[in-house]
């Protein structure tokens, strides 16, 4: 994969053409960049496959890099010491998002997932993908996750395996497929934000949920959900007929 490493910390962009010379050796680092101006003008002209940026460059944000470009057809890893912009990085679709110091065996799954998301890309464009492998194939590769904060750095939770999310104040209690449950430091609202177009829908002020997890609507003043792991979930009066254009569309 032809990348690209942008930090405007020269010992930082040095040690991870190390790392990743060392444990990836599908990655061909074409161009390292400590000016993200410099960075701007070459991606314009020579979109790579992949791009390592940094979040916190002093004179801009990787956000701010970004923004500069028409056309983002390459996959991006930020890595970054702060791990509160992690929720910033999905909204610009990041395959992932490393927090320093990188450790190796988190390196390496992540060079691998987007080295695999790449091959199925290149794959199905070439019609080397028949057409019902192709649709399976594509939506593995197109699988995406959210990047949630934990005592020692970043958990990345499939979307397709959240089934409801419920408010606490200014923290929420994440169910997800398997019984697994989590408390993050996050806002309903901002988990809001992030899934509508996931087809998440806001059923209550104290809840959201995953409409592809419903398994039934209870009638009454508003109603409630059954949810595929069994818990129910109120449906406010004002949500109602939100939710319901959500299960039964036009």
């Amino acid at each position: 994969m032809r990348t690209v490493l942008i930090d405007d910390e020269i010992a930082c962009t040095s040690s991870l053409q190390i790392e990743l010379n060392t444990y990836c050796p599908t990655i061909e680092i074409v161009a390292l960049f400590n000016s993200p101006d410099d960075a701007i003008l070459y991606l314009k002209a020579n979109p790579p496959d992949l791009v390592f940026l940094d979040v916190d460059m002093g004179v801009m944000t990787g956000f701010d890099l970004l923004r500069h470009l028409k056309d983002i057809s390459f996959e991006i890893i930020f890595v970054t010491a702060h791990e509160n912009f992690a929720l910033k990085a999905f909204e610009y679709r990041a395959s992932d998002y490393l927090l320093k110091p990188i450790l190796k065996h988190r390196l390496i799954e992540s060079v691998e997932r987007v080295s695999q998301k790449i091959q199925h890309k290149r794959a199905a464009e070439k019609g080397q993908i028949s057409k019902n492998e192709g649709g399976e194939q594509r939506a593995k590769a197109q699988v995406q996750s959210i990047p949630i904060p934990t005592s020692d750095g970043l958990e990345m939770l499939k979307i397709m395996d959240i089934i409801v999310i419920e408010a606490d104040g200014n923290y929420c209690h994440i169910q997800m497929e398997g019984g697994k449950k989590l408390m993050v430091t996050k806002s309903i609202k901002e988990f809001d934000q992030m899934l509508q177009s996931h087809n998440f829908v806001r059923t209550h002020n104290s809840y959201l949920v995953n409409i592809n997890h419903v398994k039934k609507y209870v009638k009454g003043s508003g109603g409630y959900l059954v949810m595929s792991n069994g818990s129910t979930v109120d449906v406010s009066r004002t949500n109602k007929d939100k939710v319901l254009q959500y299960l039964i569309p036009n």
